[in-house]
């Protein structure tokens, strides 16, 4: 068993236009009305009217982007409060010298916020609407929901390997945001240990409420791993955003490891 280390590397960039984390921030917001359409109907107007409350926290700025679906028509201040919420959180002010359509580098912590904490800020209307265990099952079922709407998760791999070499190696390489060990654990297994992670440090710098990111983000990793290959599964027993000391994440195939158990704690312990 050979694993790879990757650590995090402070002042990475990614070059990406401000208009794709726009759209894909708005197109976030489309599925969460047409989520709440589906499941708690009865909810809607409410639910809009508590997350524009939240938005309006945001700062302003005289941005226009020209994506609008069908959807969105019926709520247009909702449009301009949500992106606004996106370059709050973009901290945009470092980037408004240059074109929105202009592909810039950005630092990293900043394309976590803009871009993945969409799912948490649109769940956090479901606290006020229900009560708590409700409105953490709500939210895990929109994070799956998520997923599976979200072109950008569809990529098919074949094999166990296809997944490692094709996307976790790359996503580890290109985020540089992460402190993990990852590798085969047999041919049909894969396990990476993660014992830093940027996407939970900014959760507690920003006061996030844990349980809620959990659910509206880490929750999503199960159905992600589905979206590569049905037949593959991921087994997890802790994360660092519910307070361990690591993830410990397990994917493997089913149709060859269909019962193999997740690694013991001693074997992850021993893992560094």
């Amino acid at each position: 068993m050979k694993y790879t280390e990757y650590k995090y590397e402070p002042g990475t960039t990614l070059k990406i236009p401000v208009t794709n984390i726009l759209y894909g921030g708005l197109i976030t917001l489309k599925h969460a009305i047409e989520f709440i359409k589906s499941n708690k109907p009865q909810l809607l107007e409410e639910y809009i009217d508590i997350l524009k409350t939240e938005l309006s926290k945001s700062d302003q700025f005289d941005v226009s982007v020209m994506y609008e679906p069908e959807i969105m028509k019926i709520y247009p201040d909702l449009h301009k409060l949500y992106v606004n919420k996106i370059l709050t959180l973009l901290n945009y002010s470092k980037y408004d010298s240059y074109m929105i359509e202009d592909a810039i580098e950005i630092e990293i912590d900043d394309a976590i916020r803009s871009m993945h904490l969409n799912g948490y800020y649109l769940s956090l209307p479901f606290l006020e609407l229900l009560d708590d265990t409700n409105a953490i099952e709500l939210s895990k079922q929109f994070g799956k929901y998520l997923v599976q709407t979200n072109p950008a998760s569809t990529r098919e791999s074949d094999t166990i390997d296809d997944r490692l070499n094709g996307f976790l190696i790359a996503f580890f390489n290109r985020w540089k945001a992460h402190d993990v060990m990852i590798g085969k654990y047999d041919e049909n297994t894969i396990l990476y240990k993660i014992t830093k992670c940027r996407w939970h440090d900014i959760m507690k710098e920003m006061n996030l409420e844990p349980s809620l990111f959990y659910a509206s983000f880490c929750y999503g990793d199960y159905a992600m791993t589905k979206r590569f290959n049905p037949n593959f599964e991921l087994t997890r027993t802790k994360t660092l955003v519910e307070g361990f000391q690591y993830c410990d994440f397990c994917e493997r195939d089913t149709r060859y490891s269909k019962d193999s158990e997740h690694p013991q704690k001693e074997f992850w312990e021993q893992l560094s």
